[in-house]
């Protein structure tokens, strides 16, 4: 009588799909015989058995963050002065590597400063001589010391203007070479300062770009970290090395992580920021800049009981577990419920009797146990 009970029970629950609605009403004993199965069904429907042993399992902060690089990964091109872009074929998502031409911008400013480069550097060239003319003249007492001061004002001041040119010109990352051969060049081309993303545009060709107006911004991915917003009651529980799991918020799959700084300021929400390194390089891929993440920091990691979390059946806010008793032919399986304690990943506690510590259970498809009820493929029950 009590096994058809079970099995009625069973099979109300299995009719609700993946999200059962009914309760399992009674069941109360640890080895009320419900099915028995073959080692061959057992192999075929991928059942594993095992028993209930002693893991390290980590309560968790849940937190929330976002997805972000290094200062230096992240670089907004400008360009110092001002001037029309002539060419650039960029859009946003575009890949560059470093040295790869951006964009070439001209205008009539850049060719009036290679102008004054030049025409200051032959004058400096010029004044050069007049100084060290004057200077020999001087220590001969042949002229006065005026007319060397003004000879090394002249100098000096133009190597000042040579050396500014220089500067500026420098900034615009012009082929020096060519320049001083007299070769004033009409176009100047920006390189990419670093590998990455292009992340935005902000001009077309055919515009006029101010100094200092942001044209481009590049993202280097290669050390995406996550930066998270730890309430400050929670900071004492937390240390640097303690693992994170990690994901965009929304989505189910977690990545490990680990604590690499905790901040020393608590802002106006009274968070304070953590920064987190991602385990696996690989993962990095996997993140977007500036995409919201959820994440559990592991503290207080204790050695309980445990089972493999996909072992427990939750039906109703209920856990039960499917126990084995191996027979020469066959396997018996009973069914118990358990409370569970905390959990990870991997592993959920329970709480289960002493004397029934040892016994097999069923660590994988507990669900196919169930799946074999509905189809009415036991191979027989005890009576």
């Amino acid at each position: 009588m009590k096994n058809r009970l079970l099995f009625g029970i069973f099979l109300v629950v299995l009719s609700c799909q993946s999200t059962p609605t009914s309760i399992i009403t009674e069941v109360t004993e640890a080895h009320a015989e419900a099915i028995a199965l073959t080692n061959q069904q057992i192999e075929q429907t991928g059942i594993v058995l095992g028993k209930i042993a002693e893991h390290d399992i980590s309560t968790y902060i849940q937190v929330t963050g976002k997805v972000d690089v290094p200062p230096q990964n992240l670089i907004s091109v400008t360009v110092p002065y001002g001037g029309f872009i002539k060419r650039m074929n960029l859009i946003e998502g575009s890949h560059v590597k470093k040295g790869e031409i951006m964009a070439e911008l001209e205008s009539t400013d850049y060719i009036q400063l290679q102008q004054d480069f030049l025409e200051n550097k032959s004058q400096l060239n010029y004044l050069k001589g007049e100084y060290e003319r004057e200077l020999e003249l001087t220590q001969k007492n042949l002229n006065s010391k005026k007319a060397l001061q003004k000879a090394q004002a002249d100098y000096l001041s133009t190597q000042a203007k040579v050396s500014g040119l220089e500067a500026k010109l420098a900034m615009l990352q012009l082929d020096m070479p060519k320049l001083l051969e007299g070769d004033i060049q009409r176009v100047v081309k920006m390189p990419a300062p670093i590998s990455g993303y292009v992340t935005q545009v902000h001009a077309n060709v055919g515009a006029y770009v101010n100094p200092r107006d942001l044209l481009f911004q590049i993202v280097n991915m290669e050390h995406t970290h996550i930066e998270l917003y730890v309430y400050e009651k929670d900071i004492p529980n937390i240390a640097v090395g303690q693992d994170i799991m990690c994901s965009i918020v929304g989505e189910q799959n977690y990545v490990p992580a680990k604590i690499h700084l905790i901040g020393k300021e608590i802002g106006a929400d009274r968070t304070v920021r953590v920064h987190g390194h991602l385990v696996n390089e690989n993962d990095e891929s996997k993140f977007l800049l500036g995409s919201y993440v959820s994440a559990k920091i592991a503290i207080n990691a204790q050695k309980v009981l445990a089972v493999p979390t996909e072992a427990i059946l939750d039906f109703q806010g209920k856990q039960f577990i499917f126990f084995a008793e191996e027979h020469a032919d066959n396997v018996h399986f009973s069914i118990l419920e358990v409370k569970t304690g905390i959990a990870n990943q991997q592993y959920t506690e329970v709480f289960i009797a002493k004397d029934k510590q040892q016994e097999k259970i069923v660590i994988k498809n507990a669900y196919a146990l169930l799946g074999k009820l509905k189809n009415g493929e036991q191979a027989g029950h005890a009576h």
